[in-house]
């Protein structure tokens, strides 16, 4: 049996230092390359819902957008915000960051006009004489972007570079001066000392900035809900998606992998779309057409014939009014041709391999832990011939479902790993592992092989 409070044993690429392993503020990586350039980071209401809740001067204020080469015209400050992020190749979330690190416009009511001025910081070297040329509010968030994203783009143009030793020596509160050795691990870690080249006098009000607002313990496919509440959430795609239904949960999950927490952690998600209906639920327009829900999108069946060939009951089919059809997304319609639409277990008689095949696509499963994990132990698997199969594209090999626990099946390796987005994170600690909610019998052991497809992903290290 596993034990309740072994400490894990992991295996962590050179990449993690043991400060990160800590929960504690790594100079050598502060924030990823993918999370700097992620323009779908926020959507312009998420920008400007999460202005507005943290009661600062900009969710009212109106920017006059003075640009070289631009029309003068005045907007909203999230709407500006917003626009010269993704115009700009930058994530939405981290201008709000720079925002507070550097003049605290996000929740500061009353900055002052140099505040305002010079926002980003842009053009104000550490000797306090800011540059004339980039004063204004709209000059400081369009060139503090384009230059994030000058820095990710062309990193040999500047100074601190990745992989290359740097040693700054600067203030850390409640200690003194101190000396740090710095060996930036990618391209936003030395975009950041380009832009600010200290580590306690600026990275780490960053790196704390954005840990408290947009850094989560729990990964992709986690189900939470909080204490008392009812409501439970699918994070995914770094958003809280709240079931609508008792009905659309339990077609997609079971009640054991909800996760309790605090009210304070589901705080910190923005809101996603929510997940208004059970999966494969069928529905009748007023027209006639028979809908199936697949993954929150409707596909229409062209014919009744179509229906009958894949067993479909008639009386499963509800009807629902075409004003709520209408708010469905839509996707490709299903028919004759139409490959399992709802995914089925295909087993070639004669090599033995067995495939999951969905919309006219087959991904080979490569170990049949993945199976006993992603269907249960004792699905239906379907035996089909060679030529059968060949209908089918081929996709790379099945991967484990997000949220999923897994753990070797060798009694000396002792790793836990939580599957989110393709990757194995390690939970460093049983003490950890159970602060966050996780039940050890959800555990599932599987062979090597299995954990060893995945890639490894940043460490679950702390409660935060």
């Amino acid at each position: 049996m596993y034990k309740k409070y072994i400490i894990f044993s992991i295996i962590i690429f050179g990449f993690l230092t043991n400060q990160s392993l800590a929960a504690d503020f790594n100079p050598n990586f502060i924030i990823s390359d993918e999370e700097i350039t992620d323009t779908t980071g926020m959507s312009l209401e998420e920008v400007q819902r999460f202005i507005k809740s943290k009661g600062g001067f900009l969710k009212d204020y109106i920017v006059d957008v003075n640009i070289i080469n631009e029309p003068f015209r005045q907007m909203p400050a999230p709407d500006f915000i917003y626009e010269r992020a993704v115009q700009n190749g930058i994530n939405p979330k981290f201008v709000l960051v720079l925002l507070q690190k550097e003049q605290s416009l996000i929740t500061n009511p009353s900055p002052s006009q140099r505040d305002l001025d010079f926002a980003t910081g842009y053009g104000c070297p550490d000797n306090g004489s800011c540059s004339e040329r980039w004063r204004g509010f709209a000059k400081q968030v369009n060139s503090a972007t384009l230059q994030f994203r000058d820095y990710i783009d062309n990193p040999q143009n500047y100074r601190y570079q990745v992989g290359q030793v740097y040693t700054f020596t600067d203030n850390r509160y409640n200690v003194g001066q101190v000396t740090t050795v710095v060996t930036p691990l990618n391209k936003a870690t030395a975009a950041l000392y380009n832009y600010t080249p200290h580590v306690y006098n600026g990275n780490y009000n960053f790196w704390k900035l954005w840990h408290e607002w947009f850094s989560y313990s729990y990964p992709e496919g986690s189900l939470l809900q909080a204490k008392n509440d009812p409501v439970v959430y699918l994070i995914q795609n770094g958003k809280k998606r709240p079931f609508k239904s008792k009905a659309a949960l339990l077609s997609r999950y079971s009640l054991n992998k909800i996760i309790i927490v605090d009210p304070s952690i589901l705080d910190q998600y923005l809101l996603g779309e929510p997940i208004k209906y059970p999966q494969y639920a069928l529905y009748r327009s007023p027209k006639g057409t028979v809908y199936m829900i697949i993954d929150d999108i409707k596909h229409g069946f062209t014919s009744a014939q179509v229906l009958k060939n894949l067993g479909i009951n008639p009386e499963e089919i509800e009807d629902m009014s075409q004003a709520l059809i209408d708010e469905i997304p839509e996707g490709s319609p299903i028919t004759m041709n139409s490959a399992y639409p709802m995914g089925a277990l295909l087993q070639n008689k004669e090599s033995g391999t067995i495939y999951y095949v969905k919309d006219g696509k087959k991904y080979p499963i490569i170990n049949r832990d993945i199976i006993m994990v992603n269907f249960g132990e004792k699905p239906l698997i379907t035996t089909v011939s060679s030529d059968q199969l060949t209908n089918y594209i081929s996709m790379p090999p099945l991967y484990i479902n997000d949220g999923e626990l897994i753990t070797s099946k060798d009694p000396n390796k002792n790793a836990v790993y939580v599957i989110a987005n393709g990757l194995r994170r390690p939970i460093i600690s049983g003490e950890v592992f159970e602060a966050l909610g996780y039940k050890w019998e959800n555990i599932k052991h599987v062979d090597d092989q299995v954990i060893d497809m995945h890639p490894v992903g940043e460490p679950i290290d702390s409660t935060k």
